[in-house]
């Protein structure tokens, strides 16, 4: 297509504003709507927060829709790791997702973060993917929700 023709151009950016995203996002909503007839989509997160100012140190954020509890980053300072948090924030955002009406569960982990913690939990490897650094690997995992 030479530049003086009309019609739709790609515009590759890393500064998409709100409002792009708003657009994609909303435009994909209203597609799921016409083909679920529901609308369930809902943020999740479960913060860690410092007793002494109530700010956030960490967590885990998400998101839960058509039966699907996603976990999107799941941060804790190493000071905080190995004493039984992690395990808590998991099982709070699963137990939540349980409740929203999600059979399944769905996470992205690096083999430097914590595909052993996620496996410990009940988590099962969906697949693999060789990815950089090199020597690394990410895996897609997956758990059903609620017992079933």
């Amino acid at each position: 297509m030479s530049a003086s023709e009309s019609g739709p151009r790609l515009v590759l950016t890393d500064a998409a504003t709100p409002q792009d995203e708003s657009v994609i996002r909303d435009g994909l909503g209203d597609y799921n709507f016409s083909k679920a007839g529901y609308r369930d989509y809902r943020p999740l997160a479960v913060l860690v927060t410092d007793p002494a100012n109530g700010e956030v140190v960490g967590g885990l954020y998400g998101s839960t829709s058509m039966g699907l509890l996603r976990v999107d980053r799941f941060f804790l300072p190493e000071d905080l790791r190995k004493q039984g948090l992690g395990t808590r924030i998991i099982k709070e955002a699963e137990a939540e997702g349980a409740r929203r009406g999600c059979s399944r569960a769905i996470l992205s982990t690096l083999s430097f973060q914590a595909p052993g913690f996620y496996q410990r939990q009940g988590w099962e490897v969906l697949g693999r993917v060789d990815c950089d650094p090199p020597g690394h690997t990410r895996f897609m995992m997956t758990k059903k929700l609620g017992g079933q």
